[in-house]
């Protein structure tokens, strides 16, 4: 089995997600696979063709998951979440030479009707895709003096919860920085085809925050003086008038990723919801 084809047998374990993970190996419990590597890949090169699959992985210096089996020697270097499923990396038991482990493991994640209507609703999308948390720090003050306005408070909780990365590896969360991009772009281009609102920062205008793999758009609607206030705007592709909703960005967010009559409803196919984290806008293409 060359690598191409081992990438495609993790493929295949993770989606879909609902099969049983019965493992092969001698006295190994069921709920995961163990996946054969060919002998002398090297982990760098194992690691990169992952990550390009799966995004950024969780490593040792951050919070593995205690969910994946103990069956790596010594712990687990590298975890990807993908749907139900986690895609791990170790080092094989009592081999030698020694050798890598890589398995495919079930991955609990609370149903979509778990979380707490108490909870602001940032965290409840950590509880819905069972994400741990990394701090992602941010110049607010610095981003908001260049953009010309204040940024909706759960917005900057997401950001500093996730990171850059996708939900679902479809829903993307533009990043400060693209914000400013996209307001920048809108802006010097004039008037978006998408009345009756403007392009930010116009009275009522729109800004973008998030986009997704169908070309939908996704944007606040900037007509209150308080950010927090903001509702939510979205577009399909061509010039076609947009859809309005009276929630936040993260509400309309978790209600589109848990809610399966949502007029933007992910397929019925996504069991689990799930982030993917990535280092730059390349990762996302």
């Amino acid at each position: 089995m060359d690598l191409r084809q081992l990438l495609w047998s993790v493929g295949n374990l993770t989606w879909p997600d609902s099969t049983e993970l019965i493992c092969g190996e001698s006295a190994h419990p069921a709920g995961h696979v163990c996946v054969p590597v060919p002998e002398g890949t090297p982990l760098d090169d194992l690691v990169e063709q992952l990550a390009n699959w799966y995004g950024e992985p969780l490593t040792e210096d951050s919070e593995l998951p205690l969910s994946l089996p103990a069956v790596a020697q010594g712990g687990w270097r590298y975890a990807w979440p993908s749907g139900g499923r986690w895609v791990a990396l170790g080092d094989a038991q009592a081999t030698d030479p020694a050798r890598l482990l890589l398995v495919v493991a079930h991955r609990p994640v609370p149903a979509p009707g778990g979380t707490s209507a108490d909870e602001p609703w940032p965290d409840r999308l950590v509880t819905l895709t069972g994400w741990i948390p990394r701090a992602h720090e941010v110049d607010w003050a610095s981003v908001e003096s260049r953009l010309g306005n204040r940024l909706p408070s759960d917005y900057k909780r997401l950001v500093e919860v996730f990171g850059r990365g996708q939900f679902d590896g479809f829903f993307q969360i533009l990043m400060p920085e693209e914000v400013i991009s996209y307001a920048e772009t809108n802006k010097r281009l004039g008037q978006d085809p998408w009345e009756p609102h403007p392009p930010f920062p116009a009275s009522g205008g729109i800004l973008t925050w998030a986009g997704n793999e169908h070309e939908q758009s996704f944007y606040w609607v900037t007509e209150d003086p308080d950010p927090d206030r903001w509702t939510v705007y979205v577009t399909d592709v061509g010039p076609d008038a947009g859809t309005r909703f009276d929630c936040t960005a993260t509400e309309f967010l978790h209600r589109q990723l848990a809610g399966p009559r949502h007029p933007f409803s992910h397929p019925a196919a996504i069991r689990a919801h799930w982030f993917q984290a990535c280092s730059s806008p390349d990762d996302l293409s």
